[in-house]
């Protein structure tokens, strides 16, 4: 069964460079998470989870710039934790504190995915996406996660920075806003779907199919005409993208709710 992944961004903080090393090679061995950073330095990962969309946070107990105790203090509520420590004397501490996991330095990898298991089913990102799903629960703001052609292979993107995907012959192209991160310098990257998976995925919310070749965000609709297509808001494309006679009319439906809602708001 394809899926597409609902990605968890974490961060990691130890003093310790070993430990930080490991935790970010037990990261990359889990497709659902995404390491945005890793760091000796605790106001710089408390900041980052204050400003960022951070899901998960591995933090080291004992540290000398600040206790992981405190750390978790500073940021309960606004991230799920997994305390990773060498010492076994702070579970009363942590057990106030509600955080989702505990483990004992030196790790295993299995207690490592269990933990991380745990933390995915806590969030409610444990399950599979069937690929017959048309209006999967994602918001646009969300990392996803295509296979890409390749053993183990990931390609992780906002579904708000896809600009418009192109069918391949077994595959699909997404083109995409690069990543100011750099992680991704190209603007287009191939997946391991058709782009009929990828049209039952996506959520329908925000996605339509407008041609055997082609699937467009509906926010990236800037002008449509029956003889030439559609042009695209926001993309380096440049070419009209066809629309073809089977799509025609939920995309002209489409945009007539589309426009009914933009009077009605302003309206109000």
């Amino acid at each position: 069964m394809k899926t597409i992944l609902e990605i968890l961004k974490c961060v990691v903080l130890d003093d310790e460079r070993a430990p930080l090393l490991k935790m970010q090679r037990l990261i990359k061995s889990r497709p659902e998470l995404l390491l945005v950073k890793s760091s000796t330095n605790p106001d710089c990962i408390i900041d980052l989870i204050e400003r960022a969309d951070i899901q998960i946070l591995f933090v080291d107990m004992e540290m000398e710039a600040m206790h992981g105790l405190e750390v978790i203090r500073r940021v309960k509520g606004k991230v799920h934790i997994i305390c990773c420590t060498a010492y076994n004397n702070f579970a009363s501490e942590i057990m106030e504190l509600a955080v989702d996991h505990y483990l004992l330095k030196p790790m295993s990898e299995e207690k490592f995915n269990l933990a991380v298991d745990r933390v995915l089913v806590n969030c409610g990102r444990k399950k599979s996406l069937e690929p017959d799903t048309s209006n999967v629960p994602l918001d646009i703001l969300q990392t996803v996660g295509f296979r890409t052609p390749g053993k183990n292979a990931w390609f992780y993107v906002t579904l708000g920075d896809i600009e418009y995907i192109e069918a391949g012959e077994r595959t699909s192209t997404v083109y995409h806003t690069p990543d100011q991160a750099g992680q991704q310098s190209s603007a287009s990257t191939t997946v391991a779907f058709t782009i009929t998976e990828m049209e039952q995925l996506l959520p329908a919310k925000y996605f339509i199919r407008v041609h055997r070749g082609f699937i467009l965000p509906v926010h990236r609709i800037r002008e449509y005409s029956v003889a030439e297509g559609i042009k695209l808001r926001g993309s380096t494309r440049k070419e009209f993208i066809p629309v073809g006679d089977k799509y025609k009319a939920a995309l002209e439906d489409r945009l007539r709710l589309l426009e009914r809602f933009k009077k009605q708001y302003h309206e109000e």
